[in-house]
């Protein structure tokens, strides 16, 4: 797989700084997936889905018994063509089992919540625009997300706090 580390400064730097700590991806990979697109005959014929997009990010951490061994999930919710009836739904957990070298907890804290998700969301974002496709609909392009700016309004809750809507 892939190692990055990420360029030098402090151990304690503010979000957005970079980080002095190894980082390797050892694996990354759909831990669940679903697409529903329950009236696709009607959505087609009609000309794909009317309305807007309602999508929901979500990010969780779960250390494993190594002790410097992490696995990272984000969960994207999209439901197209309004809130209500939507037109299709897709959901999808993609997850990245990442090792992360000694630096103290804040640090780790953050490479966690920024470095690790900000590597896994091209990919999860590529599944899901490849998920309309195959549901016959256009591919659905997620716009990048901020996950340092995610993570410094939101330092101090917990795990699994929504990290953005599109």
């Amino acid at each position: 797989m892939t190692d990055e580390t990420a360029p030098a400064t402090s151990n304690d730097a503010p979000v957005g700084e970079p980080l002095n700590v190894p980082i390797q991806v050892v694996a990354h990979y759909v831990k669940d997936m679903s697409f529903e697109n329950p009236n696709a005959m009607d959505l087609l014929r009609s000309g794909g889905p009317t309305g807007t997009d309602q999508i929901n990010v979500t990010m969780s951490v779960r250390p494993l018994t190594e002790a410097d061994m992490y696995e990272v999930s984000l969960r994207i919710a999209v439901k197209g063509g309004g809130e209500q009836n939507p037109a299709y739904v897709v959901e999808l957990e993609y997850a990245g089992l990442f090792r992360v070298g000694a630096a103290p907890q804040n640090v780790t804290e953050q490479i966690l919540a920024v470095e690790c998700p900000r590597m896994l969301f091209p990919y999860a974002s590529i599944m899901i625009a490849n998920a309309t496709v195959a549901g016959g609909l256009p591919p659905l392009v997620l716009k990048p997300l901020d996950f340092g700016a995610a993570y410094a309004s939101q330092r101090g809750q917990a795990a699994g706090s929504p990290v953005g809507n599109a």
